[in-house]
């Protein structure tokens, strides 16, 4: 069905329609848009009265990205291949090419400001041979594809992979890249440090999903998961992990439609103590004898397990539970939680974390922060914890105690 909708010429998308079940239902119920109209006003800056035009930020997700439609898995890969979709909105027609995303409202196309990361930026970032663009914005574009995908509903969790195979094996032929069960070769090892956003709905356990999907990949999991931000550019991160083996193509399957195998890493493993609760959420946590306050925030300190309160704390009391350092920005270190079962040869990934040792406060909040040393000659502050964590493992990877493991 990829190839049906890449090889398409235009594509009609009724965004807001009723369910399927209804009897002959409508293309189009469009709503009068003329309180979202953009309006002109005159603003004092430092200077003389300037006009300025104010507007929904939210139009483009209210019309397209937030539709009911749009939150169906099959429709996100078919929506990605499609060279040009003509969406029905709730108030108006918008149009998204490979080289266009316009509304009514802006036939000539969107303000910058409205989509972040539009379709065309996605498409040019991860649709061109891999010599031609970074990996950082391959990477950046890719993560967004997955975290969007991960969104979206699907009537049968069995059909994660198949849902999503159109636009793997589209970007993997013309990438020349090898994916690898939900990510590719060359970014597998920042790709490793996802996280599960959030446990609203149902919970699919390891057993229901072990015959689809490797626990290292996000495929493994049904429900919405991110990626932590790099706060620097691909050059400047500091990695603490080597993935020395991938499964081979007869265990991938080069159809994407299968995603098997276990990974080989040379990494650190640094034991997980003592966690502390408050209810159902994580309130503090230890890694390596250094204890962590649970944080808020895209760049702070917070554990993210896979599964919920009673599977963490069974698999913890079991004193197999390893964080493994994947990576370091200039703020923060990645990595993942391990999980040894007994009588097993090989390790499992049960979540991930991410470890805040520095950053520049703001003004108005002071640099004198609970736990913040300050900076002599910068305006950077450092985590007392944090940093002692984040020099303990440049201290250990450098010093070879790096351990070699199989993670499935």
């Amino acid at each position: 069905m990829g190839q049906v909708y890449a090889n398409s010429y235009l594509n009609l998308s009724s965004a807001y329609s009723a369910d399927a079940e209804e009897i002959d239902p409508e293309l189009f119920y469009p709503e009068p848009w003329a309180h979202v109209q953009p309006s002109g006003v005159e603003l004092e800056g430092m200077g003389p009265l300037q006009r300025s035009i104010i507007l929904d930020g939210d139009i483009w997700k209210d019309e397209v990205l937030d539709s009911p439609l749009l939150a169906r898995g099959w429709v996100f890969q078919e929506r990605f291949l499609a060279p040009k979709v003509l969406h029905f909105g709730m108030r108006q027609l918008a149009w998204e090419c490979n080289g266009l995303s316009a509304l009514e409202m802006f036939p000539c196309g969107l303000p910058d400001r409205l989509e972040l990361l539009s379709k065309q930026a996605v498409y040019l970032s991860t649709m061109i041979p891999k010599q031609n663009t970074t990996l950082a914005r391959f990477r950046e574009c890719w993560r967004q594809l997955v975290t969007r995908y991960s969104a979206c509903e699907l009537s049968f969790h069995t059909d994660k992979l198949v849902a999503y195979a159109g636009i793997a094996k589209i970007i993997e032929a013309r990438r020349g890249d090898e994916y690898i069960a939900g990510t590719w070769k060359s970014i597998i090892k920042e790709d490793l440090g996802w996280y599960r956003t959030a446990f609203g709905g149902r919970v699919t356990h390891d057993n229901e999903t072990r015959s689809r999907a490797p626990s290292w990949s996000w495929l493994s999991l049904d429900g919405e998961i991110g990626f932590y931000p790099e706060t620097s550019g691909y050059d400047s991160l500091d990695y603490f992990c080597s993935v020395l083996q991938t499964p081979g193509s007869d265990n991938v399957g080069s159809s994407v439609f299968t995603a098997h195998g276990n990974l080989r890493i040379e990494s650190l493993m640094l034991p997980i103590g003592v966690i502390e609760w408050s209810g159902d959420y994580i309130k503090c946590f230890h890694i390596a004898a250094n204890r962590f306050e649970q944080s808020d925030g895209p760049e702070s300190t917070h554990v993210d397990f896979d599964d919920l309160r009673p599977e963490v704390e069974n698999l913890c009391a079991q004193h197999q539970t390893f964080f493994v350092p994947l990576y370091a920005s200039e703020s923060v270190v990645v990595g993942i939680i391990i999980f040894k079962p007994r009588g097993a040869g090989n390790y499992r990934r049960i979540g991930a974390a991410q470890i805040q040792f520095a950053k520049i406060p703001f003004k108005n909040r002071g640099p004198h922060l609970n736990g913040w040393i300050p900076h002599d000659e910068s305006s950077w502050v450092f985590h007392k914890v944090g940093i002692e964590l984040y020099h303990h493992i440049c201290q250990q990877w450098k010093g070879g105690k790096h351990r070699v493991f199989s993670l499935d």
